[in-house]
This record gives structure tokens, sequence and C-alpha cells, in this order.
């Protein structure tokens, strides 16, 4: 999102929180009905600037445009709905929208789900420091190669750890699930949902929020693919089952090693010049930053995800299709992590305009 563009997701997702304060501390009183409307009517406002904003970016509904950069932008888009689907299916519960146990305080979810939202809103507007991609300027060919050796790698660690990262969750939830069910669990998500007649006010945002999110997440990578990502995320998922996937694991399933092997090899050679390998080590830090800014957008979604299912979990919405809903959302999640990196490791995917460091190898390797 552009700045204005995340200016207005705050303010709404801002007024938001305010709302669902209000609603919690109004909860089995007087005053909950008014707050439960402002609440919905400030979720309907945050929607509705995350739509206009994906619109800008894919183009009207059923367009083929491309992303035309990395998307960035589209998965700032999709961690705001699923954050605002969390809050919004929380206090549906809350206000008796769907059944809520007895034995637990319904503003516990709600609670969660705010704080959950302000963190979201928070790294949004202020995502903290960046990687430096500062100039980099060696006194001979065997200090750029050791810089560039040593930019390749901190680059390399940064996409596999960071992915790491975002599919420990997905792998969790796919872990142990029969082939045909997660088979429905991504047929689910590879289509429209149905959404009419569910529910309250509240919980219809919710499900509008999710549904509209992983629209969004859909068209983030090529379904061919996307759907070589799952794969490599279910087989992930059974070799990991009981160790988690680690850094090195997932390095090895994106292509990283592979990339430092051919590297060390090419860096072996005679002839290479000193400038080339410079510029070589600034474009990996570039492209470093670069991911560090896409996957955190992930793991804001991946997460907000997390806490729909916790929300799920505590209500138990009479929606059939949901818990199938949302192991496809983290299946997608993880299969969207994957593409990504494999993207920036090697540029085999084109999800944007991404020189990954294979290409930028290429071109800091060439000898004179």
């Amino acid at each position: 999102m552009t700045d204005v563009e995340i200016g207005r997701f705050v303010r709404s997702a801002t007024a938001a929180h305010r709302a669902g304060r209000d609603l919690r501390d109004a909860l089995g009183g007087a005053g909950s009905d008014a707050a439960a409307e402002r609440l919905a009517a400030s979720i309907e406002m945050g929607l509705a600037d995350l739509g206009r904003a994906e619109t800008a970016w894919f183009g009207p509904e059923g367009a083929e445009q491309r992303v035309r950069t990395d998307p960035d932008a589209v998965l700032a888009v999709v961690a705001g709905q699923l954050q605002l689907g969390e809050v919004a299916l929380a206090a549906g519960g809350a206000v008796g929208e769907t059944p809520a146990p007895t034995t637990t305080d319904a503003g516990a979810a709600l609670d969660r789900a705010l704080a959950d939202l302000r963190a979201t809103t928070s790294t949004l507007e202020d995502p903290g420091p960046t990687r430096g991609s500062a100039r980099v300027t060696s006194r001979d060919v065997p200090e750029a190669v050791a810089s560039l050796r040593g930019a390749l790698g901190t680059t390399l660690d940064a996409i596999a750890t960071g992915t790491a990262d975002v599919v420990a969750g997905p792998l969790k939830t796919v872990a142990g699930k029969a082939p045909q069910q997660l088979k429905e669990a991504w047929e689910k998500v590879s289509k429209q949902l149905y959404l009419d007649n569910i529910g309250g006010r509240l919980v219809r945002l919710g499900l509008r929020a999710l549904a509209a999110a992983l629209g969004a997440l859909r068209r983030v990578v090529d379904l061919d693919w996307l759907t070589r990502a799952r794969d490599h995320l279910v087989t992930l998922a059974d070799r990991t089952v009981d160790t988690g996937v680690g850094a090195a694991l997932l390095g090895d399933v994106i292509g990283a090693e592979r990339t430092r092997t051919e590297t060390e090899a090419r860096l072996a050679g005679a002839g290479l010049v000193l400038g080339r390998l410079d510029s070589g080590s600034e474009a990996l830090a570039a492209l470093a930053a670069r991911f560090d800014s896409v996957i955190g957008k992930l793991a804001l979604a991946q997460a907000a995800v997390g806490g729909i299912l916790l929300v799920q979990g505590h209500f138990g919405f009479a929606v059939p299709w949901l818990p199938l809903a949302l192991l496809g959302a983290e299946l997608l999640i993880g299969a969207v992590a994957v593409a990504l990196a494999i993207d920036y490791v090697d540029t085999t995917v084109h999800v944007g305009a991404v020189r990954g460091v294979r290409l930028i190898v290429d071109d800091a390797v060439r000898v004179a």
C-alpha cells in the first residue's frame, strides 16, 4: 500500500479498535448494540479502504493483470483484511451472533483480537528499521569476493529463516491431515466462498474479510507455481512432523544451498571484476531488505489466520465450510511463502519484477 492508503487503513483500524474496546466494556449492557454497530461500520470502512488498494494493484476483479512489483503492498492488504476479519468474528461471537460457550469469557477472544489488530496496525504503519544497503567499495578483488560471499550468505539466510518462520504454523496444521482433506481444503480456498445468509452483521463481515484476503492471495502467484509450492509444503510437513522445519532444511527446498555451492565454484575462477562484485554485494543487500518486508507482511497474515482459528475454536461458528477454509488458508499462506522464497533465490517463479539471487550473482561474477 502507498503511504496514503496505509494512513486511511490506520485511521479506520484505529476507529475499529476504539469501537471494539467500547463494545468490550459494554458487553451484556444496554450500550452493546450501539457499540457493535459502530464497530461494524468501522470494519466496513477499513475493508473498503483495503479493497481500493487491492484494485489499484490488481485491476478490476477478473482482470489478468500481474502485480507491478513485489507483492509487498498486496500482502499488506491481505494482513489488514484478515486482522479485521478476526476482530469481526470475535465481536460477532461476543454479542451472541453465534452460540458462545458458557464456561469461558466471550470477551477474552475479543480482547485478543483487538490486541492483534493494534499490533498489526502498528507494524504496517511503522515496520521498524530495515536492512542497510550501504555502498560497498572494496580495495581489491579478493576483498570484493569476500564481500560478495558475505552478502550472499546473509541474503540466503534471511530468505530461508524468514520463510521457515512463516511456514512453521501451516506445517503444524497440515501435519497428519489425510491427502483427501488437504485436497478439499485447497479446493475450498481456490474458489469463491458462499457468504449469503450466514450469521449476523459482524460474522458476515468477518467471513467477507476472510474471503477477500484469500482471493488476493490466490492472485499473488501463478496457479501452476502456487500448486508446486503447496506440494513442497505438504512434503515438508511429512518430513518435519516430529522435528519442525529449520532454516537449513527450508534452504535446501528453495534452492538456497544449491546457489551457495554454485556461487563458490564461480568465485574461484579468474577474471572477476571488482566493480561488478561490489555492485552484486549491494544488490544482494537490497534484495534481503525487500524480502524482509514481504515476508513480514505474510507473517502478519499468517498470525491473523491463527487468530481466526482460535476464535473459531472458542465460539464454534455454525459455518459448515469455515474449518476447511481455514485449513486451506494455512496451506495457501505457506505455499505463497515458499513460492516467494523460490522466486527470490533463483527467479524461476516470476512473482513480480524481482531480480533474484541467481541473476544478481550472474551479473557479479561475469569475467572481463
